[in-house]
């Protein structure tokens, strides 16, 4: 069993907070994308427009995982330390 000390915990506090903003910050944008088409007559657009308009929402969704990903294997990694 390790034996972690107070800096240990507050980085890894840090880190959490850090990337909990971040994924914050993507689930705004895509809940403004979500409400932009919801708001406008998608299909009117050009086949290209949707392309790439979706192409950014899976982008930021795609961090958005790998985000939370990070979060967690962190929060695994120091709970596997203590086993």
């Amino acid at each position: 069993m390790a034996i972690h000390s107070v800096d240990d915990f507050l980085s890894l506090i840090n880190q959490q907070v850090k990337l909990q903003e971040n994924l914050r910050e993507c689930l705004v944008k895509i809940s403004a994308m979500i409400s932009v088409a919801q708001g406008n007559d998608l299909l009117n657009e050009t086949c290209s427009t949707i392309y790439h308009y979706l192409w950014v929402m899976n982008d930021v969704m795609t961090h958005a995982c790998k985000l939370n990903e990070q979060a967690l294997n962190a929060l695994i990694t120091l709970t596997e330390e203590d086993l």
